[in-house]
């Protein structure tokens, strides 16, 4: 085992990975976080490590993880970075150190194919021409999967529209007693994980208390790290314990109905029921209660309706399922769906009805997520957990402990004495500036985003490269995007909100790195979970303080508990979230040693609200500038003839 001395030159600049890589970069700061993870793997000790943008936080953990030989969990905040895990950095540690540590990449279980339920729908009856079609789709990825046992939806690129007949929910799933079990992409994906020397989760899958699998890799694993550790509440409140879907629902009934049709005639009376329930469900929607205001009550009422259809049968289940096979295996589905659905009801938290695309989402979601992970880390002391993220503080990164009071360690339980904050590699006097545009208009006006688009305007005119704008909503970046006048080589480029939620980050990224002169209007993910260093910016653009909306319900519900506890929401809870995501978005900028470019703020509130220097602060070092004139020679030094000069792949490892 490698000792601190060790680790350090593998980094340095004779060291064996600039023997490997011919443009390696050696960083004091990738050197320092390695020997201060090691010491915590070794130690079997727990440790909070904030590393800046373009620091190489990522092999900063990996080598030690690697070089210790014992089984590590890697939790990532999304799909993204676990592939980026799984597919170039860790081979390419493993390469240079001349490992051969076998790793499994899990996700959730809506990401694989199930047998199982692919061969229901190619097996039920149809009659429409559309209906058909799908079927015939159905059984060439049916086709695919027996011949090539690749059951990963994303690998396998399955449109968005056939995505509900190829995977199956918790709800839904017969596990052991699936006919098709052995065959299961997932749990196979499951049983690798657990043999596997590295495994590579989401936040979402280490969160779950529903999954059994990341109980057990948790478990077996003697180092779990958690990076992107930041992100862990923000996917926490989207994270529900409880989950059920309009979609489980009409599949359940869907799949009811078929098995009854050639059942005895005394099933005729379910039968008619349960055509009632499919034209209900498929009227529900819009009828649904609001989320803001959010009443308790009338979501609830929700619930207890569809409550009411497991009510009703499962007493017909008890003796209904000993005349079928099927029968017996849709019984098993409706005692699990009924007791989500009382679970959610009963649990503490947020119980919503949320409409989703055609249909809706029935979900608990608690006030306090992550007190499971802290308890998780208290149960397991003989584990080493390491949290890291660019932004774990709302402080600036100066080489020195988070500060008692920073939110990752009151939110899992570790001190001070166990966290380091690394300073940032770049040097934001010559690299970056902060351009406060003289704004007319607060972001809460209804003429601000109109003068936006003119700052915007003027602002891209001066920038020679690609320009990142990052905005606080769907609503507000489809604003800018329709009013925004560019000239005919600036190509814009623009995020859009799928029928599901989501956007396809990967395609869009590809796009935006093919594009010198690219504008990328975005939101979500690309404030702080997508990694831009393929594509050197000139600019990253923020609408407004990324603030959480004060009229969403988790949010409400969060401050009002707190409120309660004679805590300041405003201060502890809303102002700290804002600063670190504020953090991130600026960390979109500087990614690589040569790189150049300017951050732009159209927030006046910077300037009138006392809460203003907070962000300030957060961002020292880096020169603020008002005017286009100023910009205009800060784009012209003879400094930006040297921008991105630096290529390493491996600089922001």
């Amino acid at each position: 085992m490698k000792n601190a001395t060790d680790y350090s030159s593998l980094l340095g600049e004779q060291g064996l990975f600039a023997q490997h890589i011919s443009d390696f970069v050696a960083r004091p700061g990738q050197q320092q976080m390695v020997e201060r993870v090691a010491a915590a793997i070794n130690q079997q000790q727990n440790y909070v490590i904030e590393a800046p943008s373009g620091l190489g936080k990522t092999w900063g953990y990996v080598i030690p993880a690697l070089l210790s030989g014992k089984k590590t969990l890697i939790s990532t905040a999304g799909h993204y970075l676990q592939q980026q895990l799984y597919l170039r950095d860790i081979p390419q540690v493993q390469q240079c150190l001349g490992l051969n540590r076998s790793i499994a990449l899990l996700k959730g279980r809506s990401n694989y194919l199930c047998p199982y339920y692919i061969k229901k729908h190619i097996q039920a009856e149809t009659k429409s021409a559309a209906a058909q079609q799908r079927q015939r789709q159905l059984s060439h990825i049916y086709q695919q999967l027996r011949e090539s046992g690749q059951g990963d939806i994303s690998v396998l690129a399955i449109p968005a529209n056939l995505r509900s007949y190829v995977s199956c929910a918790a709800e839904e799933c017969l596990a052991e007693r699936c006919p098709d079990f052995k065959a299961c992409p997932l749990f196979k994906a499951r049983r690798r994980a657990e043999h596997a020397d590295v495994v590579i989760v989401n936040h979402s899958l280490l969160l779950s208390d529903e999954s059994a699998a990341s109980r057990t890799l948790i478990k077996q694993a003697q180092t779990v790290i958690v990076d992107e550790a930041h992100r862990l509440l923000a996917l926490a409140q989207q994270f529900s314990e409880h989950r059920v879907s309009s979609r489980q629902l009409r599949q359940f009934i869907r799949q009811l109905l078929s098995t009854c049709q050639r059942c005895t005639a005394e099933d005729a009376s379910i039968q008619r029921y349960l055509g009632q329930l499919t034209q209900w469900l498929s009227d529900l929607p819009a009828q649904l209660p609001t989320s803001i205001p959010y009443q308790r009550a009338a979501h609830v009422r929700v619930v207890q309706q569809v409550l009411q259809i497991f009510s009703h049968l499962l007493p017909w289940f008890t003796i209904a399922k000993e005349r079928d096979y099927q029968l017996s295996l849709l019984a098993t589905q409706a005692q699990q769906l009924h007791n989500a659905l009382l679970a959610i009801l009963s649990a503490e938290g947020l119980c919503w009805v949320q409409k989703q695309g055609r249909g809706f989402v029935i979900q608990n979601t608690p006030v306090h997520v992550l007190d499971n992970l802290q308890k998780t880390i208290a149960a397991y002391p003989q584990h080493s957990w390491i949290l890291t993220s660019a932004t774990l503080s709302s402080c600036a990164a100066t080489e020195q402990p988070l500060l008692a009071d920073e939110m990752v360690l009151r939110r899992t339980g570790l001190n001070s004495q166990q966290s380091y904050r690394l300073a940032s590699p770049f040097d934001f006097q010559q690299q970056a500036r902060l351009y406060l545009p003289a704004m007319q208009h607060s972001p809460e006006q209804c003429g601000f985003y109109t003068e936006f688009c003119q700052r915007l305007a003027e602002f891209v005119a001066l920038c020679p490269g690609r320009v990142l704008v990052l905005f606080s909503s769907y609503r507000a970046l489809n604003t800018v995007a329709e009013q925004l006048a560019l000239p005919p080589h600036r190509q814009l480029l623009q995020q859009a909100k799928t029928e599901q939620g989501g956007a396809d980050n990967y395609a869009l990224l590809k796009q935006f790195i093919a594009l010198p002169q690219g504008i990328l209007l975005a939101t979500g993910a690309f404030w702080e979970g997508v990694d831009l260093s393929g594509a050197p910016l000139s600019a990253v653009v923020m609408d407004k303080l990324p603030f959480s909306s004060p009229t969403d319900p988790l949010t409400k519900l969060r401050s009002h508990y707190l409120q309660q506890h004679g805590v300041d929401s405003f201060n502890e809870f809303m102002l700290p979230e804002a600063i670190i995501k504020f953090r991130q978005g600026c960390g979109r900028l500087l990614r690589r040693v040569g790189d150049k470019g300017v951050i732009m703020l159209a927030d006046n509130r910077l300037h009138t609200k006392s809460y203003g220097q907070r962000f300030i602060d957060s961002i020292p070092g880096l020169p603020q500038c008002s005017s286009l004139e100023q910009l205009d020679v800060f784009f012209n030094h003879p400094l930006v003839n040297d921008l991105h000069v630096n290529n390493d792949p491996a600089s922001t490892n």
